[in-house]
């Protein structure tokens, strides 16, 4: 009986590097891009932009800048495969370096792009700046913020203790806040132990979502942080009382 060999094209090549960028397999990316040398399909720009992400996602960013370098016509997926391995891996500054070089490229952003600046922002402590990425979205590049780009906002005016002008963003959307949103805040809240700001967020987010156990937790530890354990009970009991218990921890190991 003949065996039927089954041909691997690039979109297969592609779709096996996005398992070992999950997986941060690099052993295994590594021979995939071997074997899309030998096959000629590293010439792909599906295959060219896993690599990229592979790459980013392994922690191996002088790897996957030689990559990037290698593409003759990166698209915006090209682009932003590099600014967040770059925004991954703590080179904040070379993220948006990366954003800069795309617009002079003639590279049109798309809302991906923006979510990696705005990111990059955040954990680099460039609060202003990502303030100007977020508004030149809709009035420069016609993009519409959803609710992760306010999620992402939220979480970087908290993170620098901008709470109040993180409440007035939540309520510029233009749609409905989500649950995540507001737990988003309430985590910025205990962080800068807000009491009152907490209390409120906390009490949006449990009205959308009444069995988040994570919201519970996070009032309750600004409760305990504050001195207030007794509240922080309450708190524990009401939990339990609605059946939002804490999911357990998991290992893969």
């Amino acid at each position: 009986m003949r065996a039927e060999l089954t041909s691997i094209d690039g979109f297969s090549i592609a779709s096996f590097l996005s398992a070992a960028a999950g997986l941060s397999a690099a052993k295994c990316g590594r021979q995939l891009h071997c074997y899309s040398l030998k096959s000629g399909l590293s010439v792909s720009i599906s295959v060219l932009n896993g690599l990229v992400d592979m790459y980013s996602k392994c922690g191996c960013i002088a790897e996957a800048r030689a990559i990037f370098a290698s593409i003759q016509q990166p698209n915006v997926v090209s682009w932003n495969g590099l600014m967040s391995g770059l925004a991954s891996n703590g080179c904040f500054a070379n993220a948006l370096s990366t954003f800069e070089d795309m617009i002079i490229a003639g590279v049109l952003p798309d809302s991906v792009t923006f979510l990696i600046a705005i990111y990059a922002c955040s954990h680099g402590g460039l609060v202003d700046l990502g303030m100007d990425y977020f508004n030149s979205m809709e009035e420069q590049f016609g993009l519409v913020p959803g609710e992760d780009h306010y999620v992402c906002l939220v979480d970087m005016l908290g993170r620098a203790g901008r709470l109040e002008t993180a409440v007035e963003a939540i309520e510029t959307m233009v749609h409905q806040p989500g649950a995540l949103i507001y737990k988003t805040l309430l985590g910025c809240c205990r962080l800068h132990g807000n009491v009152a700001m907490g209390e409120w967020a906390a009490s949006q987010a449990m009205e959308q979502d009444p069995l988040d156990s994570a919201v519970y937790v996070l009032l309750a530890g600004i409760y305990d942080d504050a001195g207030r354990v007794e509240f922080g009970e309450e708190i524990r009991k009401m939990m339990r009382a609605r059946g939002a218990t804490k999911s357990p921890g998991r290992s893969w190991m």
